[in-house]
């Protein structure tokens, strides 16, 4: 049994819920996005099992691990998954932030594709992010 699927299982309360936002594994937006300007590096980072250093300021960086939902959610298994969605499937990072300030019918467009998604699990393997929502069940 994972040892993290544990943990979270001990902690909830009977019908408790667990939300959980996962960094995608497989971002096709980013895998373009820097493919495009050349860096082969930062366009696969995401597919490593390895750690990725995000800076969060001047010397200060954070290790950031990317999971696919396959990976992750049996270290959870102890709880049942409620819900599961796409998050930045079309809308992309905010890396794009002023690209799509240049074309605002094109980032309204994109918004509305990824609230017709929304509600579904579909896609959440080459989204920027997931989100799950587990529920702990009843004795």
């Amino acid at each position: 049994m994972p040892e993290l699927g544990m943990q979270f299982h001990d902690l909830l309360n009977e019908e408790g819920h667990l939300a959980i936002v996962v960094f995608g594994k497989y971002c096709w937006w980013e895998t373009c996005y820097y493919l495009m300007k050349g860096d082969v590096h930062r366009a696969f980072r995401r597919w490593s099992d390895k750690k990725s250093l995000a800076s969060l300021g001047e010397g200060v960086d954070q290790p950031v691990y990317y999971y696919s939902v396959g990976r992750f959610c049996p270290d959870v298994a102890l709880i049942p998954a409620e819900e599961k969605r796409a998050i930045g499937l079309f809308v992309p990072p905010s890396y794009l932030e002023r690209a799509m300030q240049r074309n605002p019918r094109s980032f309204r467009w994109l918004v509305r594709l990824e609230k017709g998604i929304r509600d579904l699990s579909v896609g959440s393997a080459a989204a920027d992010h997931t989100y799950m929502l587990f529920k702990k069940e009843l004795k």
